[in-house]
């Protein structure tokens, strides 16, 4: 399940999704993690032994259960977070793993429901983190930045994009990491609208900045308005785009300090978030071109 979605329950929704307000998302609640733990203890019997070896092996659980499948259970409910958020993962990899050894194509169906249920539980919780499609617990930043990161990338599927998708998840990856890499997170992002237009405009695009962004990008894209509204604001969009690649190149480049000052967390959101919607933004407006 994608960061950010609605999910909706096989059943459709209840009253509770419906029409009470959700509040500030939590960290942890004991409802997710019995619901995590009952799905374990009554739906994970077939490999409830691989999940298991894998939980001792990975993060040294314990517990005196009589049953595989249930020590798996009472781990979820007993683990402190960290081992709490590590188990999902691992229990996903678990039942891969023996997928792959059994070519079992019923264990590939249980790792699916498994990431599946969890994603649904921690979003159902209003949970303060979200389970990504490899199975991995990840902070969430917000509703909004999810959202735009989706749709970025949806439209970044096409082949040729891959360089582009795979700087966009770095940058996300280094903002959403247990100890954030700002730096990294602001010189992704820039790296990937910058290959992008290379990609668009092979030899045009050398490299971006305030000249390939006015003498390539905008006159392209103001080309496809007709009316001298649209083309304004098309203009100033081109402008403020200028000015978040001078934002970016603050921490791309040097700083003539003796002791380089990082990117606060809100700064580096707020890069990256606009990042991503001047990439969708590119993205939309440059298709429309003719070829």
């Amino acid at each position: 399940m994608a960061a950010g979605t609605t999910y909706t329950a096989p059943l459709g929704p209840r009253f509770s999704q419906e029409y009470l307000e959700r509040g500030e998302p939590i960290g942890d609640s004991r409802r997710l993690r019995t619901r995590i733990s009952a799905y374990a203890k009554n739906k994970l019997s077939s490999c409830g032994s691989a999940c298991w070896q894998s939980l001792e092996e990975r993060l040294a659980a314990s517990n005196s259960g009589s049953y595989y499948h249930t020590k798996v259970a009472g781990f979820f409910l007993q683990a402190d977070f960290k081992d709490f958020a590590d188990g999902i993962t691992v229990v996903f990899d678990a039942i891969g793993e023996q997928f792959r050894k059994n070519s079992s194509g019923i264990s590939r169906i249980e790792a699916r429901n498994w990431r599946e249920f969890c994603a649904a539980a921690f979003i159902e919780e209003n949970s303060s983190y979200f389970v990504d499609e490899r199975a991995v617990v990840r902070p969430i930043i917000d509703t909004e930045f999810h959202n735009v990161l989706t749709s970025t990338i949806a439209g970044l599927e096409e082949g040729k994009f891959a360089a582009v998708r795979h700087e966009v998840e770095d940058s996300i990856e280094a903002i959403q990491a247990l100890k954030p890499d700002e730096k990294k997170a602001i010189r992704s992002i820039f790296e990937a609208i910058e290959i992008y237009a290379k990609l668009e405009f092979p030899g045009r695009v050398k490299r971006l900045n305030k000249n390939a962004v006015l003498q390539v990008l905008k006159p392209e894209i103001l080309a496809l308005e007709s009316d001298g509204p649209s083309k304004q604001s098309v203009s100033h969009m081109c402008d403020a785009l200028v000015d978040w690649i001078d934002a970016c190149h603050i921490y791309r480049h040097g700083q003539e300090v003796e002791k380089p000052t990082p990117p606060s967390t809100s700064n580096t959101v707020a890069i990256v978030s606009s990042g991503l919607i001047y990439l969708r933004w590119l993205r939309s407006s440059i298709s429309a071109l003719p070829t």
